[in-house]
């Protein structure tokens, strides 16, 4: 990820090997290490795909056993994020965890993610926004986003509702933009629910860690062409 675990985490009760990229010489013998040894398994997104969609109980058989994943699924069968802290280097570019507890947390997923444009829309959000907007007069929103156009567009429809973090990079190729990206994550965790992009894992991930609702903010009809597809 160009960025080390270290740098956005406090330490797990887990040993974390740290690798400056997959080019890297070190990466690239530690995988090719770990090969030799032949694991039990070696499950990569590709296998999980192709297995878990064939044989749902393939990972049932796996419990208790070495191997080395090379995935970025949820293997493990629980939602479970706590052990994960944010690096305390961070904490002060958060916001209270009071301040947003009677917030909604809304993610819009833009940039090179051609199915969150296409399937969520922003006027989705604008109307989920105006609902719960009717339910309590007084509601704010969290908003996290990659595109200032669709901040911009939001903060002058909603002004004072909308909460944001000012970020430093919208390159999550930089440190800096990492960095960003996983304050927005730990602020949108602390909301009361979340209504996030189609084919986004982020928001989703952040109601998961932040033990709260998250609603995925879709076409119905376009999802079910799109896997009418498949």
């Amino acid at each position: 990820m160009n960025i080390r675990f270290s740098d956005l985490f406090e330490p797990i009760p887990h040993r974390v090997l740290e690798f400056s990229n997959e080019q890297s010489l070190s990466y690239k013998l530690c995988y090719h290490f770990i090969k030799l040894l032949r694991p039990v398994f070696m499950i990569s997104d590709k296998d999980f795909d192709n297995k878990y969609q064939t044989n749902p109980e393939y990972f049932d058989r796996l419990e208790g056993r070495h191997g080395f994943l090379y995935t970025y699924h949820n293997v493990t069968g629980t939602n479970d994020y706590s052990m994960f802290r944010i690096n305390k280097r961070l904490t002060p570019l958060l916001f209270p965890e009071a301040s947003l507890h009677d917030v909604v947390g809304i993610h819009i997923r833009r940039t090179d993610n051609t199915l969150s444009i296409d399937i969520s829309p922003t006027s989705l959000f604008i109307e989920k926004m105006e609902e719960e907007i009717r339910i309590n007069p007084a509601v704010r929103f969290y908003l996290a986003t990659d595109s200032p156009e669709e901040e911009s567009l939001l903060k002058e429809k909603y002004g004072d509702r909308i909460l944001t973090y000012q970020k430093r990079s919208l390159d999550r190729g930089s440190k800096a933009g990492m960095e960003d990206a996983i304050v927005d994550l730990a602020n949108l965790s602390h909301c009361k629910r979340i209504y996030g992009s189609f084919w986004s894992s982020y928001s989703y991930v952040a109601a998961q860690w932040g033990g709260i609702s998250y609603t995925t903010i879709m076409n119905e009809e376009k999802v079910s062409t799109l896997f009418s597809r498949k």
